[in-house]
């Protein structure tokens, strides 16, 4: 067992002090009930912005994977530090949704870039034009695959997020 310091315990004490003041907990509450707390406003975010997620809006998508991006951690550190029993199928859950919603992004990007490339005169013959016309449609038709994919998932979303909370308060 590493021994810590005297003041590197207190810096410690500190931090878990303040994080329990931003979650409106006791500065003596314990570190799980702090983590879990601090848990809940990503849960809340991420459910906050999957329901609002009904069109491929890129920017509301990438919103919505950060999210899930923080409650995972917030989840795997309530984890460590609660012994909270997160089935891995949510985790996996999290993360099939957050790589779904990441492909998209990465999708809109090279739409955006490809499109950038045809408004810009010179830069495109007439036929090459016409290809990356073709390209950007076959990068649309994918991004609704995609947006279809996470369509599915999101009522298991929304029941992971509520099945962490239950959890957590358990």
């Amino acid at each position: 067992v590493t021994q810590i310091s005297n003041s590197a315990f207190q810096i410690f004490q500190d931090d878990v002090a303040q994080a329990a003041r931003t979650v409106n907990l006791p500065v003596d509450a314990l570190l799980s009930d702090v983590v879990v707390a601090l848990m809940e406003p990503h849960r809340k975010r991420a459910l906050k912005r999957g329901k609002a997620l009904k069109q491929m809006v890129p920017r509301e998508c990438h919103r919505l994977r950060i999210a899930l991006k923080k409650l995972r951690y917030a989840i795997e550190a309530a984890s460590e530090v609660r012994a909270l029993r997160i089935a891995k199928t949510d985790r996996a859950l999290i993360r099939r949704a957050q790589d779904i919603l990441g492909r998209m992004q990465d999708l809109e990007v090279v739409i955006e870039q490809v499109r950038a490339a045809q408004g810009t005169p010179g830069t495109l013959t007439l036929r090459t034009s016409r290809s990356a016309d073709v390209v950007v449609r076959h990068l649309e038709r994918r991004c609704r695959d995609l947006h279809v994919n996470y369509v599915a998932l999101r009522d298991d979303l929304d029941a992971c997020c509520r099945a962490v909370r239950q959890r957590a308060r358990g």
